[in-house]
């Protein structure tokens, strides 16, 4: 997911998930927690707020920022800002500076979080899942399978799991309805399997999930969402790349497979009747890349309705954001 609850960055070295961001500095793994706080905005006529938890590289901004912009600990300076906000640009143009011009990594890692009115939701007939619930290992970790062949030969999207989906009992996390592992992987509970059936996602769409315990066993706890065939096209109205700071598009399949490194945007898909049917979706597209264990994802779509449901029956381990539709 390429998305919020895990974000990628361009340079190998750094993994960013929703609680911690990982860095390997001179061959150590330092871990930063990283706890989202609340923050209004405005934009105008919209009524959405939007809020960016930024982690910057200590060196590196105190050369091309000012000291006392955001809070520093000894490896990394902390900034949460608004769109709006004068910072905002400010920390643009030092990206322009570091980034573009000399070469040097700035953004370490950041989190966008949007919150949304009930009447904002209501409107919008499409709703993306966004998973803040990162697990690991990942499956390929615990032994399932992948057809590396199937993938696109330029961005690695797209290879196809042959057969279940193991995982680890260590790496789940309880009271999480909506997990996803570092390779993508999406797992989800008993009930909210049954809330997706009622709203008529079909039970194809959901794989067996085998557990390492002290011996492997086949979960009657969780389930895998495997990929839909109703599909949804992202716009050219959202927005890719690697940071908020950047408009170039790092991480384009020249084949078209992958999107983009990270969605920036809220996101707009073709509009199109035949959307309405399917209770759940997938983008057409691939976010991400891929690197070690990390594989591009597809982004998952699902109607008003089903939203609803979850929203109701207080699903967790998972956010949700108004999608937009246009002609093109």
């Amino acid at each position: 997911m390429a998305y919020d609850g895990f974000l990628r960055s361009g340079d190998d070295s750094i993994i960013v998930s929703a609680a911690v961001i990982v860095c390997s500095v001179f061959g150590r793994r330092v871990v930063v927690g990283w706890p989202l706080p609340t923050c209004d905005s405005s934009n105008g006529s919209s009524r959405m707020t939007v809020t960016y938890d930024v982690r910057l590289f200590g060196e590196v901004a105190d050369r091309y920022l000012p000291v006392n912009l955001g809070r520093r600990s000894s490896i990394a300076r902390r900034v949460v800002v608004r769109e709006s906000d004068p910072e905002f640009k400010l920390i643009a143009r030092a990206v322009e500076e570091a980034e573009v011009r000399d070469g040097e990594k700035l953004v370490a890692g950041w989190r966008v979080r949007r919150r949304y009115t009930d009447e904002e939701m209501r409107a919008s007939r499409l709703v993306l899942l966004r998973i803040d619930a990162v697990i690991e290992p990942s499956g390929e970790e615990c032994g399932t399978v992948y057809l590396e062949a199937s993938a696109c030969r330029h961005c690695g999207a797209g290879a196809v799991q042959d057969g279940a989906l193991f995982l680890r009992q260590r790496g789940l996390r309880r009271g999480r309805d909506v997990q996803r592992t570092l390779g993508g992987e999406v797992v989800v509970s008993r009930r909210v399997v049954d809330l997706m059936k009622k709203h008529g996602v079909s039970p194809d769409l959901f794989g067996e999930v085998y557990i390492a315990k002290r011996a492997i066993e086949l979960s009657t706890s969780y389930s895998q969402i495997l990929t839909s065939q109703e599909r949804v096209a992202a716009s050219s109205h959202t927005r890719f790349g690697e940071h908020p700071f950047d408009d170039r598009r790092e991480g384009v399949c020249p084949a078209g497979d992958t999107a983009g490194l990270n969605i920036l945007s809220e996101l707009t898909v073709v509009s199109g009747a035949d959307i309405r049917a399917a209770g759940l979706m997938h983008t057409d597209r691939f976010v991400g890349n891929r690197l070690g264990l990390l594989r591009p994802e597809r982004m998952i779509v699902m109607s008003q309705d089903l939203y609803r449901e979850l929203l109701s029956a207080g699903v967790t381990g998972c956010s949700f954001e108004r999608v937009h539709e246009s002609t093109a």
